[in-house]
């Protein structure tokens, strides 16, 4: 650690939970910084021909509501959370749909849990995608209900979609969505709040179009490659002699 010149991390929690452990041992002269990670604003972007495409494939009627997560298929995601937002939901919007993408230990349960809680057929288990900048402007509103988060990169990824957003209160999807107007925080293990927070949302499609522009507008801003490789560029010019 004597060597060490700078540290920088993606978010502001991540370089505090760093140097909880790690301070003692920097040099008093290190650089610290965040960065956080960029998303490719020319491949993730809002379109029409994208949303009409992915929900053809998968079967969407055009006039559905469609909420989803793109996560790894793991526990600490907490899909079971959004199957159970899914199936409360129903009630009030018959014509919901979700679509989870991604792949994990967890598959086989999350299948077998939606179709326990009678929504099988309206959940759509899109598995591994490569192009997820063509699934995610299929959505209305993206989930991400994990139980901790580096960052949150599928965050992000829909914002730039213009695609509003719903997140836990956890280190990592907060330091995206704090202040953000694209999105809304939650906290962890509050299926109530998560349900009326969701369902405003969905009732509210004036409300969710104004947060997927001003999304977009926050993601250009503060998550762009140029912004990173600015802020990089920056970050080596001060330790590099």
């Amino acid at each position: 650690f004597k060597a060490v010149r700078g540290v920088y991390s993606v978010s502001q929690s991540a370089l505090s939970h760093f140097l909880d452990t790690y301070a003692p041992y920097l040099p008093a002269q290190t650089r610290l910084a965040v960065i956080p990670n960029c998303v490719d604003t020319q491949r993730f972007l809002p379109c029409a021909l994208r949303r009409a495409g992915t929900r053809e494939r998968f079967g969407i009627p055009g006039n559905a509501l469609v909420i989803g997560s793109v996560a790894r298929l793991a526990p600490q995601k907490r899909l079971h959370a959004v199957l159970d937002l899914g199936a409360a939901l129903l009630t009030s919007f018959p014509h919901l749909y979700v679509l989870i993408a991604g792949t994990g230990p967890l598959e086989q349960e999350l299948k077998a849990h939606a179709r326990a809680s009678g929504i099988g057929e309206r959940v759509i288990f899109a598995g591994h995608v490569d192009a997820v900048e063509d699934l995610m402007p299929a959505l209305d509103l993206h989930l991400l209900l994990s139980r901790n988060e580096g960052f949150g990169i599928a965050t992000i990824e829909a914002l730039s979609c213009g695609v509003p957003v719903v997140g836990t209160d956890v280190p990592g999807t907060a330091d995206v969505l704090r202040g953000s107007q694209g999105g809304m925080l939650v906290p962890v293990d509050d299926q109530s709040a998560l349900l009326h927070t969701v369902a405003a949302l969905l009732a509210d499609p004036e409300r969710r179009a104004a947060m997927g522009r001003q999304g977009r507008i926050e993601v250009e801003h503060r998550f762009s490659p140029q912004r990173m490789e600015s802020e990089l560029r920056a970050f080596y010019a001060g330790i590099v002699p």
